[in-house]
């Protein structure tokens, strides 16, 4: 991982376990840490140690080697756990060079917008109104974080990893610019671990799943790409486990809504 610089002005830090933190130029969810630097933004993921930063003209790198580029639209990352990261470029020169201009990160009602990317990161404070602010800045293209922040997936109809393996584009990455998608990300409604009321206990439930779910993609990708039939059998056991683990959350938070259901209609007819 890259050392991290500071921003101008830095500012004393903000905590807030249910959603979004600031500590100088660094943004944090229970996850991940958004690291904003001169001309690039960082997402580490501290689960899996893993990361995938915009740099440059720009360029999208991952810390497993996948390697892209965008010049004219923005890039929204939707993370594991909830998080919406949509990042801004400038608008090209003459040469048709760009730069990482700012990025906006939203998660539940809370958001946090670093300008200045280029010359001089500012990291603004947490706000609530995530609705609002995500609807000032176009997603673009929208790709979908793995389990692991450096596989990061399409969202629009095929759906496949993001490599860097176009031998038509310059360095041979990718060019995102056009390929569009829609975020899943809910910006507006309660971060995770604020929700209120009974509903709110199965948040780490879905969490577990969506995290689950995003090893299945990664193992899928991963099946397609080998020949080995050892490795191949290996694979689709991985696969197999993690989709009936799904199944028993699924059945258990099933299970549980209904308890939670039968115990509210008992204590209606209580009160009649």
């Amino acid at each position: 991982m890259s050392s991290v610089q500071s921003c101008t002005p830095c500012h004393a830090a903000q905590t807030n376990p249910a959603g979004l933190s600031t500590s100088d130029n660094v943004i944090k969810t229970d996850r991940y840490d958004i690291h904003v630097n001169k001309g690039e933004v960082k997402i580490y993921d501290r689960e899996t140690k893993t990361w995938a930063k915009a740099w440059g003209d720009p360029h999208l790198h991952t810390s497993d080697g996948d390697k892209a580029q965008f010049h004219k639209d923005n890039v929204t990352i939707d993370l594991q756990d909830g998080t919406k990261v949509t990042i801004v470029p400038t608008e090209p020169n003459d040469k048709g060079i760009a730069l990482v201009d700012s990025v906006q990160v939203m998660k539940g009602d809370q958001f946090v917008e670093a300008t200045g990317i280029s010359t001089g990161p500012q990291v603004g404070q947490v706000q609530t109104g995530a609705a609002e602010a995500d609807a000032r800045v176009p997603d673009g293209t929208v790709l979908r974080a793995g389990h692991e922040v450096d596989d990061l997936f399409y969202t629009h109809t095929e759906g496949g990893e993001v490599r860097g393996d176009d031998p038509t584009q310059q360095f041979g990455e990718i060019m995102l610019d056009g390929q569009g998608g829609e975020s899943a990300s809910k910006v507006g409604a309660p971060a995770t671990g604020g929700s209120e009321g009974p509903l709110g206990n199965f948040q780490p439930v879905m969490d577990a799943i969506n995290g689950l779910q995003g090893e299945v993609d990664s193992l899928m990708e991963q099946l397609s790409q080998t020949k080995d039939p050892a490795k191949r059998m290996e694979i689709m056991l991985q696969i197999q486990e993690a989709q009936a683990q799904i199944r028993q959350l699924f059945e258990a938070m099933s299970n549980s809504m209904k308890s939670l259901n039968d115990a509210a209609r008992t204590a209606a007819g209580n009160l009649r």
